[in-house]
């Protein structure tokens, strides 16, 4: 367990330390030594215990990195929240814009049907008509009178001398 003037790194806090010279200088510690902890650092040479030095360093850097630190993390997690904002606004206006084109989409795949029946009725039509365009021509060329070709006749045949008959 620790100490009451101790943490649980070992690092004595300000309060302890304070009442530590105190006791090694009589009780006394000049005025500047009673300011502020930041001011601890500014102690002339001659004041300060030099047994004191190195855990009052420690313990003044650990401090000063925590002035550095914590604004610096304050900074940071604004600037990624900032950014999941900005992604998180933008993916809802894309799913927007697609939302959007998904229903424009529909519309016209909605209406295809109805444009191919519309088609195919056309298309009936046309054939419907060639058919019977071929058809009334099929029946108009059986119909039409065969074509008589007039062939000359041949000239007769002489007869025999014998007026034609026949010996036996």
């Amino acid at each position: 367990m620790s100490s009451p003037g101790s943490d649980i790194h070992g690092v004595t806090d300000i309060e302890s330390l304070r009442a530590a010279r105190a006791a090694r200088h009589g009780g006394s510690l000049p005025l500047e030594a009673r300011g502020a902890p930041d001011d601890l650092a500014e102690l002339p040479t001659n004041t300060q215990d030099q047994g004191m030095n190195e855990p009052l360093a420690r313990l003044e850097g650990s401090y000063d990195a925590l002035k550095v630190v914590r604004p610096m993390t304050i900074t940071v997690l604004g600037v990624l929240l900032a950014a999941l904002i900005f992604v998180l606004s933008f993916m809802a206006s894309e799913l927007g814009d697609l939302n959007a084109k998904q229903e424009a989409t529909n519309a016209k795949v909605d209406a295809i049907p109805s444009k191919l029946a519309e088609e195919f009725r056309a298309m009936r039509g046309e054939m419907a008509a060639q058919t019977s365009a071929i058809a009334a021509s099929v029946t108009a060329a059986r119909q039409m009178q065969p074509q008589v070709v007039v062939v000359p006749s041949l000239p007769p045949t002489p007869q025999p001398p014998n007026g034609g008959e026949k010996r036996p």
